[in-house]
């Protein structure tokens, strides 16, 4: 199982953390503070492990884990952290993936003034008068001491903690200057706060959609205040969603090749018995004795062999539907009347001859399901081209994967759109996995 760790923080790392717990993945996620760590909640199956670390910690951390991937999900901002986490994995030799925070386009208006740095703002600000209401965070809030009548004019929001509000009070600031809160905050307790604060100058960083960024500018404008944004540095990386997808897809693919090499280990012998008793556990399935129209496909290959299934349905008087390809990642459902009507097709495997009817989904009351694997949850593993995934979306007949007991996984990696099959069917046992 791969070790994933995340560096987090932020909503993208708990988000990121969320999805990534639903794979098989031994995750492990690591936060600044406490408060970041109650911002995680609870992720299942994910040890988090709170506190800072410098770069040699960082790199200890990975050697003691023998962590496999870092992703790093800090906050845009947090430059010093990556920095160190990517210094950490250069030294260790463990890949890492830069997650971004989407970006929020907004146009140049009246009342937005760009800077590159907090320091900018500053040197900005000590040339204004009126109230100043600070969102840039605790930890260069020194900063804003150089602006003259600092203790009057400034306003800090900041996170809770007791970390960030000690170095507020040994700044200088009133408690009444002070306000902890967590966001991201909508427009109205934005508008609020100006409003409360008297400020005429708003002073964030371009922290994005998920930083609260667009109800920030929308409130400002709202209340005739002056919008000091600190640009975002410019950095290389991914978006969670492009994140999660490669994980996804690199470890389906670890999957495939695993069970490729279990596959080129078979024997024979085990296979034609394997087979023979998974074809007799489907026929004495209730589901399949009370089928009138059963979708099968036609084993090729190391699959399993579904031909003297497919003969039996048939004697039995029942309707039997074949896949065949029509396009590429697509498949439809003919009737056959006879083995005698299947016909090589593309890569090889049988398919219903041209002449064959087809038959809708709302016709088919089983479908037995081919696999490289399985999981004991109906999770499947396919080669990766789609065609069932696609084939079975807004179907709502029975579905029975099979799959011989050396080939299945602990769990199966998956996606939130892939069907789970009903039921998974192998030569010792038979898993019912009916989602409610």
């Amino acid at each position: 199982m791969r070790k994933v760790l995340i560096f987090s923080g932020t909503t993208e790392g708990r988000e990121l953390a969320e999805k990534l717990s639903g794979l098989p993945l031994q995750l492990y996620v690591s936060v600044a503070t406490e408060f970041g760590k109650t911002c995680m909640g609870d992720v299942q199956g994910a040890q988090v492990l709170c506190g800072r670390m410098d770069r040699e910690e960082m790199t200890r951390c990975l050697r003691r884990l023998e962590v496999d991937l870092v992703i790093d999900a800090t906050h845009p901002f947090a430059a010093e952290a990556t920095e160190n986490i990517r210094g950490a994995c250069e030294q260790c030799r463990v890949p890492y993936i830069r997650c971004l925070r989407d970006e929020e386009e907004y146009a140049d208006a009246d009342g937005i003034v760009r800077v590159k740095s907090v320091q900018e703002a500053v040197e900005y600000l000590k040339r204004t008068e009126g109230k100043i209401l600070i969102t840039t965070g605790s930890k260069e809030l020194q900063l804003y001491t150089e602006i003259a009548d600092y203790g009057n004019r400034c306003y800090a929001r900041i996170l809770p903690g007791a970390e960030s509000e000690d170095r507020c009070r040994a700044l200088g600031f009133a408690e009444d200057h002070v306000i902890a809160g967590r966001g991201p905050f909508t427009e109205e307790e934005n508008r609020e706060l100006l409003d409360w604060t008297q400020a005429r100058y708003f002073v964030t960083k371009e922290s994005g959609k998920a930083g609260g960024f667009q109800e920030k500018r929308e409130a400002a404008a709202r209340r005739g205040a002056v919008l000091v944004v600190v640009e975002r540095p410019k950095e290389e990386g991914w978006s969670g969603e492009q994140v999660w997808k490669r994980i996804v897809r690199d470890e389906k693919e670890r999957q495939r090749r695993e069970i490729r090499k279990r596959i080129a280990a078979l024997g024979a012998e085990y296979c034609r018995a394997a087979d023979e008793a998974i074809r007799g556990k489907l026929i004495s399935l209730r589901e399949f004795q009370e089928a009138g129209c059963i979708f099968c496909f036609v084993g090729a290959g190391w699959e399993i062999d579904t031909v003297p299934l497919i003969r039996t349905a048939l004697r039995m008087g029942k309707r039997v539907a074949v896949p065949r390809c029509v396009g590429e990642g697509e498949m439809e459902a003919y009737e056959i009347t006879s083995l005698e009507e299947l016909r090589p097709g593309r890569y090889g495997i049988a398919e219903p001859e041209p002449s064959c009817r087809p038959v809708s989904a709302a016709e088919i009351d089983l479908a037995i399901l081919p696999c490289l694997s399985c999981d004991a949850e109906g999770r499947r593993l396919g080669h990766g081209g789609g065609y069932y995934d696609r084939y079975l979306a807004g179907t709502d007949f029975v579905t029975a994967a099979v799959c011989r007991k050396k080939l299945l996984l602990e769990k199966v990696c998956t996606e939130p759109h892939d069907r789970r099959a009903d039921l998974v069917v192998t030569e010792e046992e038979i898993f019912f996995c009916f989602e409610a």
